[in-house]
């Protein structure tokens, strides 16, 4: 069941990455924005869908999105972001839903190291809050320790990922799929801080079970890897002559 979940999530962010390559390659003709090139994949990825998609959930939004692609009009792209979103919601709600003992006993396998090391003892002894919350206070520690920079939160990322400074990039800042990615993952690291580290450090209550505790788990492991992936910027040193 979480693999089932972990590969819809994948196949989603795929075909999100590829509207914004579209995007950033400036595919247009006059009024008409074209897919063309793309299209025959996300169909490729509808496919993928259908064939890992719950048989008692809807395929209503599929279906939409569907219809989405094949329209490929100037508002494709943008159509196509939004009903993924609507999709992710949907998933995200069914899962989280599913009976505790549809939760493997292998779920270490899907987990970073540095995440089984923080957060699977509490995971597995039942305490989902703290589970979660050393898992993102693990994701931080991890960009201080490749940076050597002592802050936190937002200003943390801001300064260690920053377009016009960086100190880790996660691809090529030279062309704007990088920039992109590189902005995408600010927001995201800076919202996990505020939207889930804060959340968990300043109260007891929780609406946590199983399931949702993995879904943390696995992001933080996903923004745990990227961090890791994250290649140092080489700083150049000024001689004086």
């Amino acid at each position: 069941m979480v693999k089932q979940y972990i590969q819809i999530n994948q196949i989603l962010r795929d075909i999100v990455g590829k509207t914004w390559d579209a995007h950033d390659a400036h595919m247009f003709d006059g009024e008409i924005y074209i897919i063309g090139t793309i299209k025959t994949y996300i169909e490729g990825d509808i496919k993928k869908l259908r064939h890992l998609w719950p048989n008692d959930l809807s395929k209503e939004l599929l279906c939409t999105l569907e219809k989405i692609v094949q329209k490929a009009d100037r508002d494709t792209l943008s159509e196509i972001r939004d009903q993924i979103t609507q999709i992710e919601e949907l998933t995200d709600d069914y899962f989280s839903k599913q009976p505790s003992n549809a939760v493997p006993g292998n779920i270490i396998d899907f987990l970073h190291p540095k995440i089984v090391e923080s957060s699977y003892t509490q995971f597995r002894s039942g305490l989902f809050r703290d589970a979660v919350f050393n898992a993102f206070v693990a994701v931080f520690d991890l960009i201080r320790e490749k940076t050597k920079i002592d802050r936190d939160g937002a200003d943390l990322v801001a300064e260690v990922f920053s377009l016009a400074k960086p100190k880790l990039v996660f691809s090529s800042l030279k062309n704007a799929s990088g920039i992109n990615e590189q902005k995408g993952f600010i927001q995201i690291l800076q919202g996990a801080y505020q939207g889930i580290r804060n959340p968990k450090a300043h109260s007891l209550e929780t609406d946590l079970n199983e399931v949702k505790t993995i879904q943390y788990l696995v992001f933080a492991s996903l923004l745990v890897r990227r961090v890791d992936e994250a290649r140092k910027v080489k700083i150049k040193k000024k001689y004086k002559i």
